[in-house]
């Protein structure tokens, strides 16, 4: 392996530390903003093929009011 390719990795690997970091402060920018709706969060992680970064998806497609809803079967359709 050349210098100019030992290069280019270090200047990946340097730019893959950018985005995790970047991912790091998404993520914590996200839980602060989910923060108000934690208890419909905690209903919707139970339930199979949902966890804590489905469940403010789900919330922000179907909302959080359900009464417009009239059955559960309306809501999932």
């Amino acid at each position: 392996m050349s210098e100019t390719q030992r290069w280019l990795l270090r200047e990946q690997r340097h730019q893959v530390s950018e985005w995790d970091e970047a991912i790091r402060r998404l993520d914590a920018k996200i839980a602060a903003l989910c923060l108000p709706v934690a208890p419909a969060r905690a209903i919707l992680d139970p339930l199979p093929g949902v966890n804590q970064r489905i469940a403010p998806v789900i919330g922000a497609a179907i909302g959080l009011d359900r009464s417009r809803f009239k059955s559960a079967a309306q809501r999932a359709s």
